[in-house]
């Protein structure tokens, strides 16, 4: 079986991914499955992570 394709992005407005866990607030990367991030930055909710945000998080 495949891995699912993930895709991380930076959030623009707060983003409730899970109700029982905090939402992932705006400016912070978060790394989701392909098709649910691709929604979200065709909603105008997130934005691709460039390799910056990328290395800020392996922090």
């Amino acid at each position: 079986m495949a891995a699912a394709k993930t895709m991380r992005v930076i959030a623009r407005t707060a983003l409730v991914l899970d109700p029982a866990q905090p939402p992932v607030l705006p400016g912070h990367p978060v790394n989701l499955p392909a098709a649910e991030a691709v929604r979200l930055i065709a909603e105008g909710h997130a934005e691709p992570a460039g390799p910056a945000a990328q290395a800020e998080t392996a922090q």
